[in-house]
């Protein structure tokens, strides 16, 4: 659970303040010579060192539970703990997904006030979209079974493929799969969310002095 939590709130911080960012530092903005794109990736960036300070504990705690309380072989317990060496891929993909969605969000937020407000709801809708309190799997096959489509719009959740990423660097069993469909997946939206937030903000920062 704490695998999924941990992610999401720091998402969740960066898409909440980021999308206030710029009009939050209207001083900065009308400085012509400050790289107002500075602005959204610090708050990505002061939301991952917190995530990282949250590892600090889960990882050494995953680590004794892992190799200390579980009665499978040693051999089997180094091979789940050696999980743990995947932590950078979904760290760096979330962090180019989250600032790309907060140069997008912040620069929708200049134009139009009302993103701000709509941001935090759209995040508590998101948020039990995503399988950040279960695993999938687990509903998984009800869903098949009752409602197949469900299944296939859980699935274009980028956010099921990122905590997807971050369970498998978590795991507790021997043998689980790589999630290669999930890496390939969010790897894609994340560096195009990231492509797409950049070229409006930088295309749109000229105006945000007039309008802040």
């Amino acid at each position: 659970m704490l695998s999924g939590i941990i992610p999401w709130i720091t998402f969740a911080e960066s898409t909440q303040r980021g999308v206030q960012v710029v009009v939050e530092n209207a001083n900065l903005i009308k400085k012509i010579a400050f790289p107002s794109e500075l602005l959204p990736t610090q708050v990505v960036l002061v939301a991952t060192v917190q995530q990282l300070i949250a590892f600090a504990l889960l990882v050494p705690t995953y680590l004794i539970v892992v190799l200390a309380v579980s009665g499978a072989p040693m051999a089997d317990r180094l091979s789940v703990a050696s999980h743990l060496a995947f932590l950078p891929v979904p760290l760096l993909l979330q962090f180019v997904f989250a600032t790309g969605l907060a140069m997008l969000t912040a620069s929708f937020n200049v134009f139009v006030r009302d993103v701000g407000n709509v941001v935090p709801l759209a995040l508590v809708i998101w948020q039990f979209l995503s399988p950040v309190f279960y695993r999938f799997e687990l509903v998984e096959n009800g869903l098949a079974n009752n409602a197949p489509w469900a299944v296939s719009v859980l699935h274009a959740n980028p956010l099921y493929h990122l905590l997807s990423l971050w369970r498998y660097a978590f795991c507790f069993e021997r043998d689980v799969a790589f999630p290669q469909a999930s890496l390939l997946t969010f790897g894609i939206t994340a560096i195009a969310v990231f492509v797409v937030g950049l070229s409006l903000f930088r295309h749109w920062k000229g105006l945000f002095a007039d309008e802040v």
